[in-house]
């Protein structure tokens, strides 16, 4: 069963405890420090990740669960529809407060500081980018045993079947070498993605709110 698919399993009495997990997705886990009992595999380091210093930052306000970020993903990199290194997870449409909503989350890869995937890769594919932290995999170097997509606690390292090997989301690296933004990015038609630093987007987000509140203001 897909990510997706769990989620879709919620009850409307669940509804609160679904925005939880798509908090969870989009900050990294950061509300849940023990977000190791989300994940199948219990030998993981029980030391919670830190990210780097840049990642892909989601607005669920801004976000019509288009899918487009998917598809230009897939495009871009020349997968298979099962493969979805940028995931966008959508809640069937509940009413809270007599208002209908559809939550939304957005799961690329976080490039951690010491990624999991890496420290359990027993051929050295996957890599890590001095000069951004990126974290991708070495292509030829892999083997296709699966260590890596167990070892991360997101399921964000993808099995390619075509080629029997992992893929995993880079942040689209050629695309920001060339001074570009990743495909998902430059594909959101509501501008929900954006990418940058941790923390910048979120207190343009924070200050984005704040000013619809005082427009809103104005207009009461």
């Amino acid at each position: 069963m897909t990510q997706a698919h769990q989620f879709n399993r919620f009850s409307r009495n669940d509804f609160a405890m679904k925005k939880q997990i798509i908090v969870f997705f989009i900050h990294g886990g950061e509300q849940f420090p023990d977000h190791e009992r989300l994940t199948s595999n219990p030998s993981h380091n029980k030391t919670e990740p830190k990210m780097n210093n840049c990642h892909i930052q989601f607005d669920p306000r801004r976000c019509i669960a288009c899918k487009a970020c998917e598809v230009h993903c897939q495009v871009a990199h020349q997968t298979t529809s099962d493969v979805k290194m940028g995931l966008l997870i959508t809640s069937e449409p509940m009413c809270e407060d007599g208002a209908i909503q559809i939550l939304s989350a957005f799961r690329a890869c976080f490039h951690c500081q010491e990624p999991w995937c890496m420290a359990a890769c027993p051929t050295d594919a996957i890599k890590k980018r001095k000069e951004d932290g990126v974290v991708f995999v070495e292509a030829k170097l892999c083997v296709g045993c699966k260590a890596c997509i167990d070892a991360c606690p997101w399921r964000v390292p993808q099995w390619d079947e075509s080629s029997g090997k992992v893929m995993k989301c880079d942040y689209c690296r050629d695309r920001i070498d060339a001074d570009e933004k990743p495909a998902c990015v430059t594909a959101c038609t509501a501008h929900a993605l954006s990418f940058g630093r941790p923390n910048t987007g979120t207190r343009k987000t924070r200050m984005d709110y704040a000013k619809s509140l005082i427009e809103k203001k104005r207009w009461l």
